[in-house]
């Protein structure tokens, strides 16, 4: 069995996908990204090689993605978020053509043909406000669980509107509300339907065509999902672990990559190459060595 691996680098979070030859999810991890990334992606994928009694020189192909893609230098090649965010969310949705994803410091909307291919998309990572990041001050200022926030907005009669659009000011504005007694609920479902409202207004040029899913980390929070969903005035897809459809996108590219390039050939191109595989395991093993597994946790 030939296995391939997926690295999707966050401004937030670390994931590592594992998948095999038929395209199945052998196992995934999620962590903290930290300032080294090539240490996050390193002691994170050992743990997941040495769980399931695997090492480098079983994983033929690998891709890195997201923002810290460029530093991890074990991988077989970097690819865009964009890319693999779509192929990662037809594996779960074979008929979503439309893509919203919300991330630690981005928002974006793509739209996908059925093979996962990018037909478009828009982005915004010039302002937090469209992000997880806001979401991550926005429980600081109301001393609420980040986890806990989506459900807490479920219980709001009377959405509370949020003018500011930029995450300093809404800030202000949402603590002058809360000293004003308006009730925290209240405040949360009128955040997070600004934040839909912003992050809708990306993609309302393509129209939204075809089922559409909702992916990143964000996409746990019910709260915001609610608001999309009025927004739109359709159900979305939502994936049972929304936060690692990047990581998986880059293990399913990975396999179509490694399959073109060698043709049928297994030993021609990628980590099961002997020269490939020696430069990789240097890599990764000094990396293991000035940071132990387990050292940061």
């Amino acid at each position: 069995m030939n296995y391939y691996l997926g690295i999707d680098i966050g401004s937030a979070t670390t994931d590592v996908v594992l998948v095999n030859e038929e395209k199945t999810i052998v196992d995934f991890g999620v962590i903290r990204t930290s300032p080294i990334h090539k240490e996050n992606a390193t002691r994170l994928t050992e743990t997941i090689l040495k769980k399931n009694r695997l090492s480098l020189k079983d994983i033929r192909y690998s891709i890195a993605t997201g923002y810290g893609r460029y530093n991890v230098p074990f991988v077989s090649e970097a690819v865009t978020e964009i890319t693999c965010h779509a192929k990662g969310i037809l594996c779960f949705f074979p008929n979503v053509r439309s893509i919203i994803d919300i991330g630690g410091q981005d928002s974006k909307v793509i739209v996908c043909d059925e093979s996962g291919n990018v037909k478009n998309f828009a982005m915004n990572d010039k302002c937090a406000a469209g992000s997880g990041r806001f979401l991550e001050v926005l429980a600081g200022v109301m001393n609420i669980p980040l986890s806990e926030m989506g459900q807490y907005s479920l219980k709001s009669e009377k959405a509370v509107e949020i003018n500011s659009t930029c995450t300093v000011f809404a800030e202000s504005e949402v603590i002058s509300k809360l000293a004003m007694g308006v009730l925290p609920e209240d405040i949360l479902s009128g955040v997070f339907n600004t934040l839909a409202k912003r992050v809708y207004a990306l993609g309302k040029r393509f129209a939204y065509p075809g089922e559409i899913a909702f992916s990143g980390g964000v996409a746990r929070n019910v709260g915001v999902a609610k608001q999309f969903e009025c927004i739109l005035e359709t159900n979305l897809n939502i994936a049972v672990d929304p936060d690692i459809t990047g990581a998986l996108g880059a293990g399913l590219y990975s396999i179509e990559k490694y399959q073109k390039i060698n043709n049928g050939d297994n030993e021609k191109v990628g980590m099961g190459n002997s020269e490939e595989l020696r430069r990789f395991s240097h890599e990764f093993n000094s990396i293991l060595a000035r940071n132990p597994l387990g050292a940061n946790e």
